[in-house]
């Protein structure tokens, strides 16, 4: 198990990784949205229907209004235009995960990244999803790495990869 692992070049585009973002917030946050219109429903039914309107308004115009910004909030950070880019990663059992970035086809604006690399004391959590691998990782619970399944080919090599992190000195 002393090979270097590695993963096709790959890019999470914008939906799965805002998804990703909107899963782990509304984990954490669901009640921050649940709560004011739970309790203008429970005012409606006991004092005025008026609170009904109200919580019909919050949930129709307030509500995307904060979820829009938190789009625009998350989906400029570095960690997803960073997500965002082809990018390749050499996972090695001892020292942890390389990622480069390969340039950009056709925009020459868009400038290049150095490569950066996580030690296996930066993963928090692995997290085995639908459709990709989820590393959580120190510093923000919206700090992530996800690596799809179709990035890393076959079964075995699936399972191949899924041994290594297993064996990793992770938090959970």
């Amino acid at each position: 198990m002393n090979r270097i692992f590695e993963i096709q070049p790959h890019k999470t585009d914008s939906r799965h990784y805002m998804l990703a973002v909107a899963e782990l917030w509304l984990g954490r946050w669901w009640w921050v949205i649940a709560l004011p219109i739970a309790t203008c429903f429970i005012l409606a039914a006991i004092i005025d229907m008026a609170f009904a309107f109200v919580a019909l308004m919050m949930l129709f115009i307030v509500i995307p209004m904060i979820m829009s910004f938190l789009y625009f909030y998350y989906a400029l950070t570095p960690e997803a235009i960073m997500a965002m880019r082809n990018k390749r990663m050499l996972i090695n059992p001892y020292k942890g995960i390389t990622v480069t970035y390969e340039p950009a086809d056709t925009d020459d604006s868009v400038p290049a990244f150095p490569p950066s690399h996580v030690n296996w004391q930066e993963i928090t959590e692995i997290e085995y999803r639908n459709h990709d691998i989820m590393l959580h990782l120190t510093g923000s619970h919206y700090r992530f790495i996800l690596i799809p399944y179709d990035a890393i080919g076959t079964h075995e090599r699936q399972t191949k990869l899924a041994d290594i992190l297993s064996t990793i000195p992770h938090a959970s």
